[in-house]
């Protein structure tokens, strides 16, 4: 029987070639789309997943509650938090403070710039980082110890000589604010893709201090705990809150110093994450873990099903297009004594037929496309056909699913003909019936709201880099400052603004302690009246309005000729002059704001609203301060017609004036600004992509209908040009029928495409309006690509020679 029925198929699919040809390459189109999604969900949901421990191992997340109602959840947590912990909570097997930075590095003949990680010794005994020399029960007890990735290593020292002698007890020296020298005592493995926690060195956390803020109370940590078993994690969460009374009370008076929290007993709270939620947690807003989205892989799986069911339907139309040829086929059977169950069984057998030659080619397209998909994703994906079973159970689920889904309407349908009626061609399930309409609406609906989708990412794209600021982001120089303390980073600040501003090519430069696009520094102000408002605090040099083109509204700028202005003056934003209610605060004081020893500033100018964030939030209240902290950055605004000599110009002059190993950290303000909106720009590849591929799928279905439709009516044809019908009156009749499922695919796709665009829209304060010029293009682009598919047939047709029509059977 079985036999039977695959010699059928094959029969079938060798009679019907065109029609093989289209189901076989739609669906595998389909499948390979489906296939790459499935491999980034799969890669998303396994990390953290290779640790032995990870069902015991938990991150300490801290709750925060604003004096006006909002909730922040914090990963980073004092460094002197870990101590009292594991003496606090026997449950507790292994603890680990976390840091990551990056620094300059020295091995060997070479200096690198490398992430590097800080930890307790701890930590290569809770998580799973192999060693492949070394000892991870000892090999961060030293101060002085480092271990190092083997990839690492071989980049620093060259050929690795077995049992790592070559670099075993070598030194390496970090250039932090101080230079410090370690000695190598472990080689690690490469750190897994798949982590959350990533770095290619490992020091002692007790360095910490020459890499990063550590004054008291400063939260810069993440903390890891293993515990004996789950059960303790519920006791551990019970009992923190009296540890939090008992050993964190002057984390919470610096925070209620700040006004950070509110004055509640649930203003902070401490609970646990499991490792496995850490790289899904979207709400800690600071962390050094590296983070996934949960909405893209339900985006990328539903973008994904949703083209595999345009090729499925595909199956479907032309399985219906072909009704009345198979349904002799079926009358024929049941005569000889065919029942329903073995009729059902062959239409089936030939979908996963068809689906199992689609899977074939649907990998050799995956593996084709899997090159644009990792930089779509940005993710060094590969497929492992024999080493993943995973992957390959899916994929076969995938063929399955296909075939069942491809086959259920000729299968349940077909099956269903009578003999007599089959036999004698009275069957009414050809192209005209409503089932072929709409699922050639339902595949263009799908293909337009996808290119309506591409389109308004696109259109808010461009709005983004296109929208004014409030300053000129263009020709501007980001120079950033490796790890100094601050006395240094100050000293060589002025000196680097100095020197550069000597040459011809400089037009300004200034120092600010941010760059506008990483990090911000926020306080909550409360009101005279007793409300509160979060402002933005930004300190800058009194060239930085000059510099970055910013407006002065009314006042002055900032002064050397004014001693007051570094400790008791500000400027103001119009954000903060509406948040706060001021009428004319030029020469008056901000009541209640406090900041170190500013206190009560006066305000000595207002400038025009500038954007220091990126367009998802509203332009905050700002206080701008004369002065910079640890952390500056300089931004140097330079000459356009030489920019790569300018940029050979700012380095040597760094080399100059910073010390030795100092690395040249450098960037254009306006590839920075760009850079935030990256997620938009990779979703809106994505999605290009996709709609590329529906609109194929769907043109291979419409083509395969349309020759369908030409051969059922050869006759008639051939019949209207003896009559003297023409050319485009022919394609025009033989069109016709297909413009209603396209129209309607554009009702269809219109409101699905605007609610989407409207629900991913809200994410930005400063956004476009969906438009009409998009949904019309859309399906206006769509009706033509259809058209142009459908003429191809029938404009073959209708030129033919109509004597040949006329003896068509």
């Amino acid at each position: 029987m079985l036999r039977n029925y695959l010699t059928v198929a094959i029969r079938n699919l060798m009679r019907q070639k065109l029609y093989a040809f289209i189901n076989i390459f739609g669906l595998a189109l389909g499948i390979a789309c489906c296939l790459l999604m499935a491999l980034f969900v799969k890669h998303e949901w396994s990390y953290d997943r290779f640790h032995q421990n990870r069902g015991q191992i938990y991150r300490l997340l801290g709750r925060e509650v604003k004096p006006n109602g909002d909730i922040k959840i914090r990963s980073l947590h004092p460094l002197s938090v870990v101590e009292p912990l594991v003496k606090t909570f026997p449950g507790i097997v292994w603890a680990s403070g976390f840091m990551a930075s990056t620094v300059r590095i020295t091995g060997g003949d070479h200096t690198f710039s490398e992430r590097f990680g800080e930890a307790h010794a701890d930590f290569l005994r809770m998580f799973s980082f192999p060693l492949l020399a070394g000892d991870a029960e000892t090999a961060l007890s030293q101060p002085d110890a480092v271990v190092i990735s083997e990839p690492t290593a071989r980049k620093f020292f060259g050929e690795l000589q077995p049992g790592y002698g070559n670099v075993l007890g070598r030194t390496l020296t970090f250039h932090g604010r101080k230079d410090e020298t370690f000695v190598i005592t472990g080689v690690m493995q490469a750190v897994p893709e798949n982590s959350s926690l990533r770095f290619d060195f490992l020091i002692p956390i007790s360095h910490c201090e020459n890499y990063g803020r550590t004054e008291e109370n400063d939260a810069f940590t993440s903390v890891y705990v293993q515990l004996a078993g789950t059960q303790d994690a519920a006791a551990l969460e019970a009992a923190l809150p009296s540890f939090i009374k008992t050993h964190q009370t002057d984390r919470i008076q610096t925070l209620l110093k700040y006004n950070l929290i509110r004055n509640t007993p649930d203003g902070y709270a401490l609970r646990l994450q499991p490792l496995t939620e850490v790289y899904w947690n979207p709400l800690s807003t600071i962390s050094y873990e590296r983070r996934g989205n949960p909405f893209d892989a339900y985006l990328l799986s539903s973008i994904a099903a949703l083209v595999l069911l345009i090729a499925c339907s595909n199956f479907t139309t032309l399985s219906i297009g072909r009704s009345t040829s198979r349904a002799r086929e079926v009358g024929i059977r049941k005569v000889v004594g065919a029942h329903r169950g073995q009729l059902m069984g062959q239409f089936w057998g030939e979908a996963i037929l068809l689906s199992f030659l689609s899977l074939g080619l649907g990998l050799a397209l995956a593996e084709l496309f899997l090159p644009i998909f990792n930089g779509l994703i940005q993710k060094p994906l590969h497929i492992a056909y024999f080493k993943d079973g995973l992957f390959l159970l899916i994929a076969v689920g995938i063929m399955v699913a296909v075939g069942l889904v491809a086959g259920s309407y000729p299968a349940l349908v077909l099956s269903r003909f009578q003999p007599v009626n089959a036999l004698k061609g009275q069957t009414r399930i050809g192209g005209r019936s409503h089932m072929t309409r709409a699922l050639v609406a339902l595949q263009y609906a799908a293909s337009i709201a996808l290119m309506i989708c591409t389109g308004i990412i696109m259109k808010q794209q461009h709005y983004m880099r296109t929208k004014d600021l409030g300053f000129d982001k263009e020709h501007v120089v980001v120079v950033e400052f490796p790890g100094m303390d601050v006395g240094m980073m100050k000293q060589i600040a002025e000196r680097y603004k100095q020197t550069v501003l000597a040459h011809s090519q400089v037009i300004s430069a200034t120092v600010s302690d941010r760059s506008l696009t990483k990090g911000s520094a926020n306080r909550m102000y409360k009101k005279p009246d007793g409300s509160q408002v979060m402002l933005r605090y930004l300190r800058v040099a009194p060239d930085y309005i000059k510099t970055m083109g910013l407006t002065l509204l009314e006042g002055r700028n900032f002064s050397n000729d004014h001693p007051t202005d570094h400790t008791q003056a500000i400027l103001i934003n119009e954000a903060l002059v509406r948040a706060v209610g001021l009428a004319d605060p030029v020469g008056k004081p901000l009541i209640g704001f406090k900041y170190g020893a500013m206190e009560n500033p006066i305000i000595i100018g207002v400038v025009r609203d500038f954007h220091t964030g990126p367009l998802y939030e509203p332009i905050p209240p700002l206080v701008m301060q004369a002065g910079f902290g640890g952390y500056p950055v300089i931004l140097v605004r330079i000459q356009s017609n030489d920019i790569s000599g300018t940029l050979a110009l700012l380095e040597k002059t760094w080399k100059k004036v910073a010390p030795p190993g100092r690395e040249f950290n450098t960037s254009f303000l306006d590839d920075n600004l760009d850079n935030q909106y990256r997620n938009e720009e990779r979703w809106q590849r994505v999605l290009s992509y996709s709609s590329f591929f529906a609109v194929a799928i769907s043109c291979l279905g419409l083509f395969g209908l349309a020759s369908l439709a030409v051969a059922r009516r050869t006759k008639e044809i051939g019949i209207r040009k003896v009559l003297g019908a023409t050319t485009p009156g022919l394609v025009g009749l033989l069109s016709k029928d297909f413009v209603a499922p396209l129209i309607a695919a554009n009702l269809i796709a219109w409101p699905v495409a605007y609610w989407a665009a409207r629900r991913w829209l809200e994410n930005f304060a400063y956004r476009i309006e969906p438009g009409a010029g998009v949904f019309a293009l859309s399906g206006l682009l769509a009706l033509v690509v259809a058209l142009l598919t459908i003429s191809l047939q029938t404009l073959k047709a209708a030129r033919a020679n109509p004597v040949e029509a006329l003896r068509y059977e």
